[in-house]
């Protein structure tokens, strides 16, 4: 069940958010179809901004520690939301800004969490959603979407964040 969530529902999940923020911005769409090396950014802001696991596993404070004025006591619980931290303004100007062209070299997302938890598939999951981007609009360029965005359903069952089903045309 680990290897299904982890190495394959993320994936088709992120390809299904990040096709929709594409088609909801056509100059963004445009800029990807012209310049086809923008898919390694593009593939960077679509983690970033859809973060679709939206909470890391549970970790134990090894030590008191103060983060923003709160004291985390050793052995106390702690959730670190992605979500936040992907779209914290410190580290990302306009975080609910959308931007296939981010400069991404000063702040790192956390999509794939940090540090000795981050995950091991990530090489693949890049790679995967690279070449689905850098591929996807040279084959169907007028692609667009079949229903409103209104009427989309989202999968909000708490594990991976994603569209039920993304109906688009061409």
């Amino acid at each position: 069940m680990l290897l299904y969530l982890a190495g394959h529902e993320t994936t088709a999940n992120q390809i299904g958010l990040g096709l929709l923020s594409l088609l909801q911005d056509p100059q963004q769409k445009a800029a990807l179809i012209a310049e086809p090396s923008l898919a390694r950014g593009a593939v960077e802001e679509m983690l970033r901004f859809h973060s679709i696991t939206h909470m890391n596993s549970a970790r134990v404070a090894t030590a008191d520690v103060m983060i923003a004025g709160q004291l985390i006591r050793k052995g106390e619980g702690v959730f670190a939301p992605v979500q936040a931290a992907n779209h914290d303004p410190e580290a990302f100007p306009e975080p609910e800004r959308f931007d296939i062209r981010r400069d991404t070299k000063h702040a790192s997302h956390v999509a794939f969490s940090f540090g000795v938890h981050q995950c091991l598939g990530q090489p693949l999951a890049r790679l995967e959603l690279q070449v689905v981007f850098e591929t996807l609009f040279k084959r169907l360029p007028s692609l667009c979407l079949a229903a409103p965005f209104e009427q989309l359903e989202f999968k909000c069952n708490g594990n991976v964040f994603g569209v039920e089903t993304l109906p688009v045309a061409w």
